[in-house]
């Protein structure tokens, strides 16, 4: 137990600091002047969901009470994930995205290790939560995941109409093939999560 009071006592301290970092950034993107921000900002867009991050990171453990070790361990596992994965589309939205131009695609890197790691987290999450078999998780933990990919490219083709942002594409150009990639790469990161779990079911389930 005391194991388990330690690492949620840090995990949280983490949650906080990473919350309050977001908060903080998304108040300077809201309230600031547009001079101090590089062309391609959408400060005001930024900013919102900079808040709204920090607000998705602290949810988990105040919307699902742990009663057993096991469950504790799956909320953590949960929080984790959304804190590892937001933060990586945070700091994609803050200029690494533009990585793409001397070469690296960071943006590709995130549309695989996010799926991977919320596959990893959503099969341990359903599996002791839910109380589902672990083929049902999977199922569950895949489909789900792969159709949030594809929901956050509709958010990302909706933000550039309504807030003029260049979420969608690359930067507003190669709409098609870019969406597609993306979607190859959500694809991609949900099978390696698959079959990481797969590899190690004996000794997480």
């Amino acid at each position: 137990m005391w194991g388990y009071t330690m690492m949620n006592v840090t995990q949280r301290q983490i949650v906080l600091i990473v919350a309050w970092i977001m908060i903080a950034t998304g108040a300077v993107l809201l309230f600031g002047p547009r001079s101090w921000f590089p062309e391609f900002y959408a400060p005001k867009f930024m900013g919102i969901g900079a808040i709204a991050f920090a607000v998705i990171i602290i949810l988990p453990p105040k919307i699902f009470r742990a009663r057993t070790h096991e469950e504790l361990r799956a909320v953590q596992y949960l929080q984790a994930a959304l804190l590892i994965c937001l933060s990586m589309s945070g700091l994609g939205e803050l200029g690494l995205w533009q990585l793409y131009r001397v070469g690296f695609e960071y943006d590709k890197l995130v549309h695989f290790l996010a799926p991977l790691i919320l596959t990893l987290a959503s099969v341990y999450f359903f599996y002791w939560w839910y109380k589902k078999t672990f083929v049902r998780a999977v199922l569950i933990a895949a489909v789900g995941v792969f159709l949030l990919g594809a929901a956050w490219e509709g958010i990302e083709f909706y933000s550039d109409k309504l807030f003029g942002t260049q979420l969608f594409g690359v930067y507003g150009q190669q709409l098609s093939k870019d969406t597609i990639l993306d979607l190859i790469y959500n694809a991609a990161g949900v099978a390696a999560g698959i079959l990481v779990l797969y590899k190690g079911k004996e000794r997480w389930f």
